[in-house]
């Protein structure tokens, strides 16, 4: 076997979807270990991508779209929050919109994006006249729905008017009802319809493809959906996504069913799926048969890490990276890369026990390492512990982001300063309960069994039972075990990465 190679050679890749999908090696670097990306390819009827956070769905998402880029006929546009929703929901004030009106609106925006790019790519006799009317639509649409909006400014007595350039708050709705012109909603839904039906005349008259994807939405701003001052971050997001998701299912619908094999895909976070799936008893069957979940964790991480799909992830990296490191088996090369002395100290084992299960956590704390130990030929159980407290300081903001977006997040932070104040790895929810109603009045906590219920869902704690006489305990993490719900008989474990950061031994 050749020497040993330094591991600042290995382009563990970066723990940003968008980011990776910009180096100049990605294709290559892109491992489809669990056959996500062949799924999204065969199977038509796949247009939502679900995950976590850090689990790759970006990246899923951008992979898919550089590979259809290089078919023939083939036009592909990624669209994210900024450029997309942030802009109209400024513009169109969602918050003033009717609720019916809701799954029109994005309809709207969804088919003004497949116009722009039908606009832009089809030139042909054929389509011409076509394309010309589908302009004709999008225009009366948007004059449509600034009126609309209008209406629904007065209506609900906001002050406020709409330019060329959008609503904008002010004004007296007293005076503005006088002259406001009246517009019947079915104008507007009519409108709609004629725009779907010509956009499909012209897509089943041309020969290219069209993918259109949406990412980072989650990422809308969420005054733009401000309907109550009560209503909590994940409230907003998952009422507004959801309507989203309706008008996506509604396009790809119409879109299959007049034979074209052009389609709207996007990602969407695992935690709003969830409270989605709280608003309707269907929804289940649309990620059933249109989703794709995205998972990477795996009990096996103890006894063959190398076969886990982290493992085969991390090892994929590795061999793209260095070339005499290509046709290495994965035990032989995951035994170079990562040394340990003893069994119970295994590098790569305390790396994943330190995340959520995600490549996200895995490559961020290799990218520590790779920067503090530039020069080694592998990795050890010591340079592992060396960068553990500026990994989990990254973790915990990580996780503070997660929990901002969540109803009660103050009181959520407040339960993690009374576990803190605790000072137990290792605790009871009734010791917790009467340390809060015995201590200090600094630490508000309204809702405790809530907020362990949150922090749980999270991976933030876990469920720890131990039998008497045991050696060993069982451990229960939701990103695990796929449960979200913690059982209050068993004691609580907090997750590794945020013990060390809240410096709890």
């Amino acid at each position: 076997m050749e020497s040993k190679k330094q591991i600042s050679a290995i382009s563990f890749g970066k723990s940003d979807g968008k980011n990776e999908a910009r180096q100049p090696n990605f294709e290559s670097l892109f491992y489809d270990g669990s056959g996500d990306y062949e799924k999204l390819k065969n199977d038509p009827l796949k247009y939502l991508i679900v995950g976590r956070k850090g689990t790759g769905k970006t990246i899923l998402a951008r992979y898919f779209m550089k590979k259809m880029q290089e078919e023939k006929h083939t036009y592909a546009k990624f669209i994210v929050a900024g450029d997309f929703t942030g802009e109209k929901l400024k513009n169109f004030n969602y918050n003033v919109i009717r609720e019916e009106e809701r799954e029109i609106f994005w309809r709207y925006l969804i088919l003004n994006e497949l116009t722009k790019m039908l606009v832009e790519h089809e030139n042909g006799l054929l389509s011409r006249k076509w394309i010309g009317k589908l302009k004709d639509i999008d225009t009366n649409l948007m004059f449509n729905l600034e009126e609309m909006v209008q209406e629904n400014v007065v209506n609900s007595n906001f002050g406020g008017s709409v330019s060329n350039h959008g609503f904008s708050v002010g004004g007296n709705s007293s005076l503005e009802s006088k002259n406001s012109k009246k517009l019947k909603p079915a104008t507007y839904f009519d409108q709609a319809d004629k725009m779907m039906e010509t956009l499909l005349k012209v897509m089943t008259r041309v020969k290219n493809k069209y993918f259109l994807f949406f990412d980072d939405l989650d990422e809308i701003k969420i005054g733009s959906l401000q309907r109550d001052s009560d209503e909590s971050n994940m409230t907003l997001l998952s009422d507004s996504l959801y309507d989203f998701v309706v008008a996506l299912a509604y396009i790809n619908d119409k879109l299959l069913d007049a034979g074209s094999k052009s389609r709207v895909i996007s990602t969407m976070r695992q935690d709003i799926v969830d409270q989605m799936q709280r608003k309707t008893k269907n929804f289940n069957k649309v990620l059933t048969d249109n989703g794709i979940k995205i998972s990477w964790f795996s009990p096996m991480i103890k006894e063959t890490p190398q076969n886990t799909a982290l493992g085969k992830l991390v090892l994929h990296k590795i061999k793209v990276s260095i070339d005499s490191y290509h046709d290495m088996n994965n035990k032989a090369l995951f035994n170079t890369v990562f040394t340990q002395a003893k069994p119970q100290k295994r590098p790569f084992s305390f790396i994943v026990n330190r995340g959520f299960g995600r490549p996200r956590d895995v490559i961020e704390y290799l990218n520590l390492i790779q920067e503090k130990f530039p020069t080694a030929e592998s990795i050890n159980f010591h340079m592992v512990t060396q960068v553990q407290s500026e990994y989990c300081s990254w973790f915990y903001d990580e996780l503070q982001n997660e929990i901002s977006i969540l109803g009660r997040s103050e009181d959520i932070f407040n339960t993690l300063e009374l576990i803190k104040k605790n000072g137990q790895g290792i605790f009871k929810y009734k010791t917790l309960k009467i340390n809060l109603e015995k201590g200090d009045k600094e630490v508000k906590v309204l809702g405790l069994k809530d907020d362990l219920k949150a922090l749980f869902k999270l991976g933030a704690i876990g469920n720890y039972h131990k039998e008497k006489g045991s050696r060993t305990a069982t451990v229960e993490y939701s990103y695990r075990e796929g449960t979200d719900n913690p059982d209050f008989s068993k004691e609580f474990i907090i997750h590794p990465a945020v013990q060390n950061f809240l410096s709890i031994k």
